[in-house]
């Protein structure tokens, strides 16, 4: 995953950051890296070509082994609480309920890190930022309690 997306189940928010990029590339550092679904909310993380399939498995509209290797996880707020997505290597979708801290992407140890020693899940992805060269640009906060954005400028 070339991000990092955080959730804290204290705060019960999670945070993602802008960057995409293309190897060595910054493409921008304003990307919108979730897609509402009706009255759900997902955080992408991974090879953006391979987010429309991702949620097509998830969806139920492709099923079996997938032909190509699906670069992606997600974290998504579904009725105030956070949960995580996954397909198995068979096709298969997995989801499970997020009762702690976690994050996902390629910041995600350094962002686990620094909510363990307190910080909230937007400073704990401008953490993950000054380690991981993937991790960057205007982070975006979303509240479980309120199913919303925190701030009218960040969607």
């Amino acid at each position: 995953g070339m991000t990092t997306i955080a959730y804290s189940h204290k705060c019960r928010q999670i945070a993602v950051d802008g960057r995409s990029s293309s190897g060595d590339l910054i493409a921008s550092d304003k990307f919108k890296k979730w897609i509402v679904s009706g009255e759900e909310v997902w955080f992408l993380s991974g090879a953006i070509p391979d987010f429309d399939r991702f949620m097509q498995y998830h969806s139920g509209d492709l099923v079996g082994k997938p032909d190509f290797e699906v670069c992606c996880s997600a974290l998504a707020a579904i009725g105030g609480e956070c949960h995580e997505f996954g397909l198995t290597p068979s096709g298969e979708p997995w989801r499970s309920i997020l009762p702690h801290d976690f994050a996902i992407g390629s910041g995600r140890d350094f962002a686990i890190s620094a909510m363990d020693l307190g910080m909230s899940p937007d400073k704990a992805v401008a953490h993950a930022a000054t380690r991981d060269s993937k991790t960057g640009g205007k982070i975006t906060v979303f509240d479980l309690a309120t199913m919303s954005f925190v701030g009218a400028d960040n969607v």
